[in-house]
């Protein structure tokens, strides 16, 4: 396989940016670690610098975001799509490629299933408006100048440490005993990624741009009591689960179409629960 360009990651100490960075290092990819306290994507003077500094025929993963567990207000949307202004603008003509880590929350709480690239966009909250305006924006900058490939994620778990995702606290909890709260009946469906087969596929889009939006999802929607069954087999504990009436915030079903990710990637496999969740499991431990 044909060696890769230069990977910068703008987002570096996130679950995917982090893990990105362990798995372009493992394979040699030469990358720029760019994580907030290096530029703070905020501060556009900084940014137009960082910039015009960039490694001649880069690919840039933008990852850098406000993210909803953190803050999911109007001024963390207005920071989120500063940060994506304040780069898109200087970045015309200087980088190969773009990759823009989004989400499947774009799509709203209780879109049409299966969902796939065509299922229109209704965003709800403040981190989904901004992801959703994020795209336009960059698409509008910077599609006109090289590709610009959009991935919608749904949950993403495995990071090597500092594990914050929905699926490794709940691993967590099962591996120390401690209770989930279950809201609902758990049989809502959901689809959960191994943050190394995203790391897989933004290393093949950045050997081989390709401009477009890819859901990116295993296929495979489980109802949440089967998630959580299935951690607990892995660890050889039982759940402990205390159920609580859902509120009505919560989303709906989450039931993915592959076909476009299948198509574009047709020999790209993506990691079973059962497996992904005793490899964090591990790193967790460890």
């Amino acid at each position: 396989m044909d060696s890769a360009p230069p990977v910068v990651v703008l987002g570096s100490t996130g679950t995917i940016g982090a893990s990105l960075c362990s798995y372009l290092g493992r394979d040699g990819i030469p990358f720029l670690a760019v994580p907030r306290s290096r530029c703070d994507l905020l501060d556009a003077q900084a940014t137009r610098q960082l910039v015009r500094d960039l490694p001649p025929g880069c690919t840039v993963v933008f990852t850098a975001v406000i993210n909803r567990w953190k803050d999911d207000s109007f001024q963390a949307l207005a920071g989120n799509l500063a940060m994506v202004e304040n780069f898109a603008e200087p970045a015309q003509g200087r980088i190969r490629s773009l990759i823009y880590l989004s989400s499947v929350d774009v799509y709203g709480r209780s879109p049409a299933l299966p969902i796939h690239e065509g299922t229109r966009p209704e965003p709800e909250s403040y981190y989904a408006i901004a992801k959703y305006a994020a795209e336009r924006l960059l698409l509008r900058a910077l599609a006109p100048h090289c590709p610009v490939t959009l991935l919608r994620l749904p949950g993403v778990y495995g990071k090597d440490g500092g594990e914050r995702s929905i699926l490794g606290s709940f691993l967590k909890k099962v591996l120390y005993g401690e209770p989930i709260t279950v809201l609902g009946d758990g049989s809502v469906l959901r689809d959960f990624v191994f943050v190394d087969d995203v790391c897989d596929l933004i290393l093949r889009l950045a050997r081989a741009p390709r401009p477009g939006t890819l859901n990116v999802a295993t296929g495979t929607s489980l109802p949440l009591l089967e998630v959580l069954a299935t951690l607990g087999r892995v660890l050889g504990k039982q759940p402990i689960l205390q159920f609580a009436p859902p509120s009505g915030a919560s989303a709906g079903d989450l039931v993915f179409d592959v076909a476009g990710l299948g198509i574009a990637f047709p020999d790209w496999t993506a990691t079973p629960l059962a497996a992904g969740s005793a490899i964090l499991a591990g790193r967790i431990r460890s």
